[in-house]
């Protein structure tokens, strides 16, 4: 049998080594995925950038171009209307593509076309940043092929300018006196091949930027798409490897729960033939202490009774022929024989608690009055004031839970104050699981050193002037509690009183005992 259960051990703990490492490459292969995704994120970061880039690239170029054509499309229209109005946007588009005032909202949209007043009333529309675009163009962090060719065109945006300016001057001029001719004049100018090169000299450098970029962001767009691409297949495999260890780590803990559960049933089945052996020995041996204590018991009360009504009829027959030590001698006999046989007989009640194992339901109100009955003439005697209000109808065993309340109040009188009435006071607490009743008295209470020793059979605490018990009273009671399946203990100050407090179960099993 040791053979056997040694290999089954050492076959347990190889599949528990094993399912170890298992768990561990599980664990390192998903901090290597948790980094994998993480790569993987970084990736489609740069990736998103780089098409943001591009996009942001083609808005300030966009802006570029379109700043030009609308000082073509202000300066034609001042041309031909000599409108001031558009003379002055054709400066704020001029003043805000050089970072001279706050460039609009929304500015990269069409903008010019949907205002009608003059600029001046629309400056608190604007952003609060002064930037020119070249300078933009600068922090956008284009290539230097880029930022050339974006260079090449505002300078050639700057000689169309001057073109502009120079029709402006051409109808502006106060010393022609043929106005007409000289509109026409400045219209021939906007109009004309070098104008039209000029813009040509504008809008090929864009084109050139445009192809430019597109390369380099779709350059480095796939570039990034690729490693995300290769980042995800590695992700995908670490995922089907640890799916697979996964699998194999549930199938070594089912070997694992197979082999415990096979060893369990085993012990169990060995467990529970010497637990059925032991329990008949117990049934054997139960039943010869209880025919031992009804026999011993019986056997000692039959000499004992033989003593006590010899040494009582001595006495009555005898009693002037004898002298004093004889009549001395003969009380000592008869009250070690009464002693003796109240001990016989605690001892046989002691054994029977617990022998009716049937629960009731109980008005321990009711019950306390019962007590008070058969203890009457104890109660006047001593005038004893017993104080309770409700104490709940509960499930018990009637004759068990009497005990315990008729001990409880009788030690309370027997440990009393000699000149102070006894009050006991006694009261319930109930949660979910238990009642928990406790007895307050106000004697000469106890030493707690002692809390434990007085629950002990035949335990009996040395108290001057105090009539001696046969120390089984306490000891009765927590057999009773714990038959309830609860606790019994105690709480003291000398001369200040004892509170006994006991639990018992709120739904305890009727065959626990069984």
């Amino acid at each position: 049998m040791k053979t056997e259960d040694s290999t089954i051990e050492i076959n347990i703990k190889r599949l528990r080594t094993r399912f170890n490492i298992t768990i561990i490459v599980i664990i390192s292969l998903i901090f290597v995925l948790t980094a994998l995704i993480n790569h993987n994120l970084i990736h489609i970061d740069l990736a998103n950038r780089y098409s943001k880039n591009k996009y942001d690239s083609y808005l300030l170029a966009d802006e570029l171009r379109q700043s030009s054509d609308d000082l073509t499309r202000m300066i034609r229209t001042y041309i031909v209307t000599k409108d001031t109005f558009y003379k002055n946007q054709y400066y704020a588009v001029l003043d805000i593509r050089n970072g001279n005032i706050p460039r609009p909202r929304d500015y990269n949209k069409p903008y010019w076309d949907l205002k009608s007043n003059s600029f001046d009333e629309q400056q608190k529309d604007t952003l609060s940043s002064r930037i020119a675009l070249k300078q933009k163009m600068i922090n956008a962090q284009f290539s230097k092929k880029e930022l050339k060719l974006l260079e090449k065109s505002e300078q050639a945006s700057n000689k169309l300018v001057r073109l502009e300016e120079k029709a402006m001057k051409i109808i502006e001029n106060k010393k022609s006196s043929d106005n007409v001719s000289s509109q026409i004049k400045a219209i021939s100018l906007l109009h004309s091949d070098e104008y039209h090169e000029a813009k040509r000299a504008i809008m090929t450098p864009i084109k050139e930027f445009y192809t430019a970029l597109a390369e380099r962001t779709e350059t480095q767009v796939v570039k990034e798409q690729e490693k995300t691409f290769k980042t995800q297949q590695l992700i995908v495999l670490q995922i089907v490897i640890i799916s697979i260890l996964t699998l194999f780590l549930f199938y070594l803990g089912r070997k694992i729960s197979l082999v415990v559960i096979r060893d369990l049933k085993k012990h169990v089945k060995k467990k529970t033939k010497e637990l059925k052996t032991r329990n008949k020995e117990l049934i054997i041996i139960n039943k010869n202490l209880e025919s031992f204590t009804h026999i011993t018991s019986h056997d000692l009360q039959e000499p004992l009774n033989t003593i006590i009504s010899f040494s009582t009829l001595l006495k009555d027959e005898f009693h002037t022929k004898l002298d004093g030590i004889s009549l001395k001698y003969l009380a000592i006999i008869q009250s070690s024989s009464y002693s003796l046989k109240r001990q016989i007989t605690s001892l046989l009640n002691h054994s029977k608690i617990g022998k009716r194992k049937i629960i009731e339901s109980i008005n321990v109100n009711n019950l306390i009055e019962e007590i008070k009955v058969d203890l009457t003439s104890l109660l006047q005697s001593n005038n004893v004031a017993i104080k309770f209000e409700s104490l709940l109808q509960i499930s018990a065993y009637r004759a068990e839970l009497k005990i315990i309340f008729t001990n409880l109040i009788v030690n309370a009188i027997k440990y009393r104050k000699e000149n102070e009435a006894p009050i006991i006071k006694i009261s319930v607490t109930e949660n979910k699981k238990e009642y928990t009743y406790s007895i307050k008295d106000n004697g000469i209470g106890i030493d707690m050193k002692h809390k434990d020793q007085i629950f002990d059979i035949f335990k009996r605490l040395r108290v001057e002037q105090r009539p001696q018990g046969i120390g089984i009273g306490l000891a009765n009671c927590k057999k009773a509690v714990e038959f309830h399946e609860g606790t019994i203990r105690v709480t003291s100050e000398i001369d200040k009183g004892s509170t006994f407090i006991f639990t018992i179960k709120n739904h305890f099993s009727e065959h626990s005992q069984n």
